[in-house]
């Protein structure tokens, strides 16, 4: 594969369209506020290059290298994505709408603030990376795993997170609401007054995880495995959680009100103080 090399250059405020810049190794330029537009930049290599502020529509930028760069303030837009690898990063306060990120690896990359909206981000890997303050709407992430990262304080709403691995990230007070979640596996993570509304939970696994102060109104949360975790002070209203099983897990001072918890395994719990109200508890198993 053959590259063309672009270093040390300063390109800023240019507008490049239609063009085909494939297989490029871009180094140490400067590049922002550029306009890339409708251009295929597939396979390119970006290292150590400022591109705040550009805007980049309508273009092909599957299994780019992004490296140690600053895209602050980037509006991207209509584009395939799919298959970048995005490391030591700052792309924090970036609008990213209609694109194809699918099987994108972010890793070491500082994504605060931003806006990603009607968005393919399934089998995504993220890693040790900041997600704080983000919005996420009408994405697909399905089967994603995020791990080691801080997405705390997002908003993820009509999202599919189906089938993710979310491992020992900081998720506290996200507000997540008419989200798929179903067969998501959530481990050592830290949901701390999260808000949960109207979502699918079903068959999810939580494991060694803070879930403290917690509200969850109208969501399905049947077949859930919940285990080792830290439920205390959680409101639980008008939610289906039937067939799950709970264990070793500290339920103290929960409010679960007109919730159906019909075939529930609870053993090895401390529900103290608990306000249980208009429930169905047929058939469960206290131990």
């Amino acid at each position: 594969m053959e590259y063309n090399i672009v270093k040390q250059s300063n390109v800023a405020h240019c507008v490049v369209k239609q063009s085909n810049m494939a297989q490029c190794i871009l180094k140490q330029s400067n590049m922002a506020h550029c306009t890339i537009k409708q251009s295929n930049i597939a396979y390119c290599i970006v290292k150590q290059c400022n591109m705040a502020h550009c805007i980049i529509k309508q273009c092909n930028m599957a299994h780019c290298i992004i490296k140690q760069s600053n895209m602050a303030h980037c509006t991207i837009k209509q584009c395939n994505m799919a298959h970048c690898i995005i490391k030591q990063s700052n792309m924090a306060n970036c609008i990213i709408k209609q694109c194809n990120m699918a099987h994108c690896i972010i890793k070491q990359t500082n994504m605060a603030n931003c806006i990603i909206k009607q968005s393919n981000m399934a089998h995504c890997i993220i890693k040790q990376s900041i997600m704080a303050h983000c919005i996420l709407k009408q994405s697909n992430m399905a089967h994603c795993t995020i791990e080691q990262s801080n997405i705390a304080h997002c908003t993820i709403e009509q999202c599919n997170m189906a089938h993710c691995n979310i491992k020992q990230c900081n998720m506290a007070q996200c507000i997540i609401k008419q989200t798929d979640m179903a067969h998501c596996i959530i481990k050592q993570t830290n949901m701390a007054n999260c808000i949960s509304k109207q979502c699918n939970m079903t068959h999810c696994i939580i494991k060694q995880t803070n879930m403290a102060h917690c509200t969850i109104k109208q969501c399905n949360m049947a077949n859930c495995i919940i285990k080792q975790s830290n439920m205390a002070n959680c409101i639980i209203k008008q939610c289906n959680m039937a067939h799950c099983i709970i264990k070793q897990t500290n339920m103290a001072h929960c409010i679960i009100k007109q919730t159906n918890m019909a075939n529930c395994i609870i053993k090895q719990c401390n529900m103290a103080h608990c306000i249980v109200k208009q429930y169905n508890i047929a058939h469960c198993i206290v131990k």
